[in-house]
């Protein structure tokens, strides 16, 4: 427990302070006592998480390929094996991504940076799928207003002067743990449809609902899962999984 704790302590020190008279020593504390690395491995996956996001401020003037060194430099001084490296490097890479999502900063030219920084740390498009996948999403609606809306066809009659924006198909779900806001599991329940137009959002599965658009109280998204959830004003929630859910 002595070992153990002392060497924990040091790792906490690691985000704010890894230069390379404090890396040696965390090498040398890490050699020269039998550390158990189950016992230090979550700490030291979040040393080096946290001391990515310090070596990105160097970026304008490291680049991609030497923000990418210090986080290996990192890595390797705490001693995480290739598995867990791998996962920090890409939980670094995703949590950025969806930081620059989130703030609206998603440009061309922040994408040509995230390219290069997904290189320089030695991830495939694959290790990172689904925030590609999300960085086409948000950009494929930049620029789209609510009052220049891309028109589709319908596949249901629609009423007077009424436009239809999506037409979409997925599944209807069903939360298996009740009462939850975030369940852990879901159940198919179907297949469903979904329009949105100018004036409703149309459900159809078994029977069809109809949600005009003033009665939404709250569109979620959880994007691991593509889920997409509506609450209306009196309480009532629709899950849905669709393709392409932020859209």
């Amino acid at each position: 427990r002595e070992i153990v704790g002392a060497f924990a302590e040091r790792l906490r020190t690691i985000p704010e302070k890894h230069d390379p008279a404090t890396l040696a020593g965390v090498r040398q504390e890490r050699s020269s006592r039998e550390i158990p690395y189950d016992a230090v491995a979550p700490l030291a996956r979040r040393a080096v998480l946290g001391a990515s996001f310090d070596a990105l401020r160097r970026y304008p003037e490291a680049g991609p390929r030497g923000v990418a060194d210090d986080i290996n430099e990192v890595a390797d001084a705490v001693g995480l094996n290739a598995e867990d490296a791998r996962a920090v490097r890409t939980d670094f890479f995703q949590t950025l991504v969806w930081h620059l999502l989130a703030d609206d900063r998603m440009s061309d030219a922040q994408e040509q940076r995230l390219k290069e920084l997904r290189e320089a740390l030695g991830l495939r498009p694959d290790d990172v799928q689904r925030e590609e996948r999300a960085i086409r999403e948000f950009h494929h609606i930049r620029g789209i207003r609510s009052d220049s809306l891309p028109e589709t066809q319908p596949s249901v009659p629609l009423k007077f002067q009424e436009a239809c924006f999506e037409n979409t198909s997925g599944k209807m779900l069903r939360a298996v743990s009740s009462g939850r806001r975030s369940p852990n599991s879901w159940r198919e329940t179907g297949d469903a449809t979904v329009h949105v137009t100018s004036k409703r959002m149309l459900i159809g599965a078994r029977k069809q609902v109809e949600i005009p658009r003033a009665e939404i109280f709250e569109l979620e998204v959880d994007y691991d899962r593509d889920i997409f959830t509506v609450r209306t004003g009196d309480g009532k929630r629709y899950d849905l999984e669709l393709p392409d859910p932020v859209y």
